[in-house]
């Protein structure tokens, strides 16, 4: 199929014009257009042979792509309404398009940091990106790597969007448009706020910069963004996160409460609501908790997603939720506290750092360890330090090993993630180094004072990630620095 693809895909070879409306906010001087990806709504009594064909497009040379991208499993069974993607080898002037770009990986790039550096959405564009590329989790320097980017035209109408124009959840959204029309009587039941994970950030810690209780939404959060595992957070994802207050910036979902009429379908209320159908039934289902979307009874609510664009030009607030959290003023502990075990185990020294520390390494944040008392919680502990517990709910159980906070004996030493130096008491300095050709981290650990073998279970914990022994050029590796009180 992929070679199918890219023989068309790379008819076209030109650089990258840059056109008003575009996402992308980075591009390498040598990457080329591959091809586009052109829209078609599919319409009663069309069949794809018959689209390609007025569109001059291959059908037989194209239908595994075409397939593969739409994620069509049978075509005799189309359904009104849906919007298809088809390569073309030249881009459409009047409506949105994808411009396929094709770049070469160097070492160290990622499909998913790749993905982020073009302000592409690496989970929610994942489908349409194994159909471009044959495998995500195999790369290396040398491949080719193909990039959708979703171009606007300039001049292109911003009337209300037509069903197919509001952006998938989970997605980088389009320029803002007007905001459809609900049905009469139709009322708000709460919004979904979007927000991009950046590099550091917990689910936990944006929730709590929302005022979002994300204990009580976290299975929620979790069914509508499709998360496993809240430990393997990419950044760059974009998250839905249910609230009760309306958003003060950037774009989000209103959920309005339909009560179902005789007549009423979802894929007919969906084209009200300015949504496609096929993207957003999952979301859908989550938002009612129900997986079949055919049966609903008159008087029965109906919860539906609506799309409200920021306003053009608005740069969206941040959200706090970086672990770890900025601090105020702390509270230190009063009595020293010995390394973890597990941590580092150099001996305590006058100097902080050893003098072949790497010079442009730099510090990221802090670890305080802190021995548990009879009587304490881990979220007393970090109050009296100055540390938001909840933006480092996952972290500090994963620097700690915690299984649950419900089960901690007294005499368990905990890593609490900090930005204020502690007034007394040893400390970890995180600092982070970027690698350079013949860079290991037995070496690196040997510079840093540290013992290989007795941190390596640290080190992943910090890295958050299990093979020490694989790393690239350019990529960031953490390292703990032990300093004495």
């Amino acid at each position: 199929m992929k070679k199918r693809l890219t023989s068309l895909l790379l008819a076209v070879c030109m650089t990258v014009v840059m056109i008003a409306g575009t996402a992308v906010t980075a591009s390498a001087a040598d990457d080329k257009v591959a091809g586009y990806l052109v829209s078609y709504t599919f319409q009663a009594g069309d069949t794809i042979y018959g689209v390609c064909e007025k569109k001059g497009i291959d059908f037989n040379t194209n239908l595994a792509a075409i397939g593969k991208i739409n994620g069509i499993t049978n075509y005799n069974y189309m359904m009104p309404g849906k919007l298809l993607w088809l390569p073309s080898t030249t881009a459409t002037t009047d409506a949105p398009y994808y411009s396929l770009l094709a770049h070469t990986l160097v070492a160290g790039e990622t499909p998913a940091g790749l993905c982020q550096s073009y302000g592409i959405d690496y989970n929610a564009n994942y489908n349409l990106l194994s159909a471009l590329n044959t495998n995500l989790a195999t790369f290396m320097a040398g491949q080719v790597f193909i990039l959708p980017l979703y171009i606007t035209p300039a001049g292109t109408d911003t009337s209300p969007a037509p069903a197919t124009a509001t952006p998938a959840p989970g997605t980088t959204p389009a320029p803002a448009t007007a905001t459809p029309a609900a049905p009469t009587g139709d009322t708000v039941n709460g919004y979904l706020a979007q927000h991009v994970l950046q590099a550091g950030e917990t689910v936990s810690g944006v929730c709590a910069g929302m005022g979002v209780d994300f204990m009580s939404v976290s299975d929620t959060i979790a069914k509508i963004n499709n998360i496993a595992n809240y430990n393997y957070m990419m950044p760059g994802k974009v998250l839905l996160i249910p609230t009760k207050t309306q958003p003060a910036s950037g774009s989000y979902y209103k959920i309005m409460a339909h009560t179902v009429v005789a007549g009423d379908t979802v894929y007919g209320l969906c084209l009200k609501y300015g949504l496609d159908f096929g993207a957003y039934s999952g979301l859908i289902q989550q938002l009612n908790n129900r997986k079949d979307l055919s049966s609903y009874y008159v008087g029965e609510t109906l919860y539906m997603p609506m799309y409200v664009a920021a306003p053009s030009g608005a740069t969206p607030t941040p959200v706090p939720g970086t672990t770890p959290a900025p601090t105020a003023v702390p509270a230190p502990t009063a009595t020293p506290t010995p390394a973890p075990s597990g941590a580092a185990t150099v001996a305590p020294t006058a100097t902080p750092a050893p003098a072949n520390v790497p010079a442009e390494d730099t510090l990221e944040y802090l670890i305080i360890p802190h021995v548990l008392k009879a009587g304490e919680t881990v979220s007393g502990v970090c109050a009296e330090m100055g540390v938001d517990f909840m933006s480092n709910y996952d972290r500090i159980m994963q620097l700690s090993n915690i299984a649950s906070y419900n089960y901690l004996l007294p005499g368990k030493v905990i890593l609490i993630p900090s930005t204020t130096y502690p007034s007394s008491g040893p400390y970890y300095k995180i600092m982070k180094h970027t690698l350079v050709a013949g860079d290991t981290v037995y070496d690196l650990c040997v510079k840093y004072g540290l013992n290989y073998n007795n941190n390596v279970t640290f080190l992943q914990r910090l890295n958050n990630r299990e093979n020490m022994t694989t790393f690239y050029v350019g990529q960031a590796i953490y390292l703990p620095l032990y300093v004495a009180e």
